[in-house]
């Protein structure tokens, strides 16, 4: 809330009132008035020649005459004192005092200060963006931007340039945010609007204008106003005039030539989604190290293999862990790990579920010159017992292990924060990783004594050598974006799991090999992808959640290793698994192998000669918001029904363009030709929206395009640009 502290009233030489309002933010004081200076307020409004600059913002200087310093106007928040000029009772300029900001003469007890101001739209550019949402269109997207500003505007009016509602066009909430979690400034994400948009946002006499160049020129006249309340109304702005008809306000007018332009590039920077984003990477070492193991042990190559592994605190992943009730048969999800250290070691005997570790191993009569530690997820096992099957003989080999009341498996992995990301059915999912299962901690593979055919195939051969029966083995996993979730083939909004089938074969060995996910792509489905995919038919947007649950387990007691396939009770040794392994965990995004398309590393490049007679070079335009191209998944894509955005469709020529390429269209357009500029001093009629003539120029029209107003002098110095 803003309360009144000081006014300065003031009038012009035309006889009109003025007042300039001095407002503090959460102020109490009961209003000064103070006298103005000479000239009591001026403005200056951006004037950069370059017609489709995105802002025209204004900066101002209020001049006050006292023995006063008004030291309590100063402040370091850009919004603390707001700054309304008012013409009757109407308001022509919103802004702020600039924080720290003023000078004065210091040689007499009454003297002058200055005081700088800078119009709230200016502010944006101290004002990070938030929001909670996964996405957010650009109309509010402008409207966020307006009302952060905090200004005191009567009207916002935007050109109906295109035929593609401004409330449709989305975009991801993460285009505003950097890797390091930095949000932009609202000033920028303004500018990246109007630079998509091609338009040129301006504040002028209280108001708002979104300026379309090239819908003026067109005569184009139909906008959308929007209150103070955003309420929309369809109205026509026009406003013909010729210099000749205005009063002039000095003689210092002036005629300068700019130069046309020889090239021009635009620069679509896509924000690509991290590689790490949808599911981090497994930089264990990143978190605390809280146990250290390390011994010996005779593998059943005969070799003495020295086994390493560090324990880790949870970094980016929130790994699960259980106590274990043997009466209920029930497991209760137990604390973290965070209150353990090397000094109150991990109670490893007592807690199931999933620890973050790294190993190393190597033959002992042959230690490597470094050593190179792998991060993996050790997930402990329930017994056999606990997980309720007791008879060995009869009961599945099969077993999902640490379950829920005997039922459902527990979760093991997920991460701790999940992200927002928006998809769209150009990609595809693929979900990657690794397991492989182990009877004890001393040694990363189960030691099976007394086997001396090496290339016995337990696993295949203890299932029956049944080709099909491979498909059985799996990890159960769920996925979901926003308030759908995968089920295997579809998005359903039910919450449900998936099962990830490994890859078998008949030489893997369960005692020994790591066991892959089943490798579902090929160059068709997804381009350099490799594990499960998970397609995706149509946009999806909101947080990715992808939960591990404890895998299946494989178990063969001695009873059934002799009784049933006639081996003997020294071919498996009751291997019943106690612990599994997880490594390589990632979830990747990439699209089917398309001959079109461009495989760009670098920012898509649109560029066009303007004239190749002239030398002066326009500077690159980037845009960070941006229409389909080559790219993988990123932030920056704006998005209309349900896709990728390519082109809008152009109410001015009624023509579908890719808003890169209408912004070098447009500027071939305009710049292959050099063009005039004015410089008028003259009463302050003109609008920003005005087609604007001279009786001794024929046929130019030309654009307001910024400068200095002296309102007690009511006086503009405007520069105007001829437009095509």
């Amino acid at each position: 809330m803003y309360n009144l502290k000081y006014t300065v009233p003031f009038m012009d030489i035309d006889g009109n009132s003025y007042t300039v309002q001095i407002l503090e933010k959460d102020g109490v004081s009961t209003p000064v008035e103070l006298t103005g200076g000479k000239p009591a307020f001026t403005v200056d409004m951006n004037d950069e020649d370059f017609l489709y600059t995105p802002t025209r913002f204004s900066g101002a200087t209020l001049k006050v005459v006292g023995s006063d310093y008004l030291q309590t106007l100063f402040s370091t928040d850009y919004q603390k004192f707001k700054v309304n000029l008012i013409k009757g009772s109407t308001i022509i300029w919103t802004g702020f005092i600039t924080p720290e900001m003023y000078s004065q003469d210091y040689d007499n007890s009454l003297f002058e200060l200055d005081i700088e101001c800078i119009s709230a739209l200016s502010t944006l550019e101290y004002i990070d963006f938030k929001s909670e949402d996964v996405t957010i269109s650009l109309l509010d997207l402008i409207k966020k931007c307006i009302t952060e500003s905090k200004g005191d505007y009567s009207g916002i009016y935007i050109p109906n340039t295109y035929s593609e509602p401004l409330s449709g066009l989305t975009i991801s909430c993460g285009n505003f945010i950097d890797e390091d979690g930095k949000p932009e400034n609202l000033k920028v994400c303004l500018e990246e609007v109007c630079k998509f948009l091609n338009w040129t946002v301006v504040e002028y006499n209280g108001n708002i204008y979104f300026i379309d160049v090239d819908y003026i020129k067109a005569g184009k006249t139909a906008y959308t106003r929007y209150d103070s309340a955003f309420t929309p109304t369809s109205v026509t702005l026009s406003n013909p005039i010729t210099i000749q008809n205005i009063q002039s306000k000095g003689n210092n007018n002036k005629l300068s030539i700019l130069g046309g332009y020889n090239k021009s590039v635009i620069i679509a920077s896509d924000y690509e989604v991290p590689d790490n984003y949808l599911f981090p990477d497994s930089d264990f070492e990143d978190g605390e190290k809280i146990k250290y193991d390390e011994y010996t042990i005779k593998e059943k190559d005969d070799k003495t293999y020295r086994y390493m592994r560090n324990w880790y605190k949870a970094t980016d992943f929130r790994p699960y862990m259980y106590s274990f009730n043997s009466t209920t048969r029930q497991f209760t999800e137990s604390d973290t790990l965070d209150s353990y250290s090397f000094d109150n070691p991990i109670p490893i005997d007592s807690l199931y579920g999933c620890f973050q570790t790294s190993t190393e191993s190597f033959d002992n009569n042959e230690k490597p010159k470094d050593l190179s530690f792998e991060d993996e997820f050790l997930i402990k096992l329930n017994t056999i017992d606990e997980a309720g099957n007791t008879n060995y003989l009869t009961a599945s080999k099969l077993d999902e292990t640490v379950k829920l009341n005997g039922s459902q498996p527990l979760p093991v992995i997920t991460t701790k924060k999940y992200n927002n990301i928006v998809i769209t059915s150009d990609s595809v999912l693929a979900l990657n990783f690794s397991i492989a299962w182990i009877k004890q901690l001393n040694g990363i593979r189960a030691a099976v004594n007394n086997i001396t055919d090496n290339t016995y195939n337990d696993l295949y051969d203890l299932v029956g050598g049944v080709e099909t029966t491979k498909n059985n083995y799996y990890v159960p996993v769920s996925l979901s974006i926003g308030n759908l979730y995968y089920n295997g083939t579809d998005w359903t909004s039910t919450a449900t799991k998936f099962n990830v089938p490994l890859e078998i074969a008949k030489t893997t060995k369960l005692t020994w090999d790591f066991i892959n996910v089943k490798d579902e792509f090929d160059y068709t489905s997804g381009v350099g992808l490799s594990g499960y995919k998970i397609n995706i038919p149509t946009l999806l947007a909101g947080e990715l959640k992808l939960v591990i649950y404890c895998p299946q387990r494989y178990y063969v007691s001695t009873a059934e290793g002799g009784a049933a396939y006639g081996q003997g009770v020294t071919r498996l040794q009751s291997f019943i698994p106690t612990h599994c392994i997880i490594k390589g965990l990632e979830l990747n995004s990439g699209s089917p192998y398309n001959p079109l398309k461009v495989d760009i590393q670098e920012d898509t490049k649109y560029e066009n000669v303007v004239n190749e007679s002239y030398i002066n070079p326009l500077d690159d335009v980037t845009f960070k918001i941006t229409s389909k191209n080559d790219s993988g998944l990123s932030f920056s894509k704006v998005i209309y029904n349900n896709g990728i955005l390519d082109k809008l469709t152009s109410n001015i020529d009624l023509t579908a363009h890719k808003p890169e390429e209408y912004m070098i269209k447009r500027i071939v357009d305009q710049y292959s030709e050099p063009k005039i500029k004015l410089t008028q001093i003259i009463k302050p009629d003109v609008l920003p929206y005005s087609i604007i003539t001279d009786s001794y120029l024929s046929g130019k029209s030309f654009l307001f395009t910024g400068g200095s107003i002296d309102y007690e002098d009511n006086r503009l110095e405007g520069n105007m640009i001829e437009i095509k």
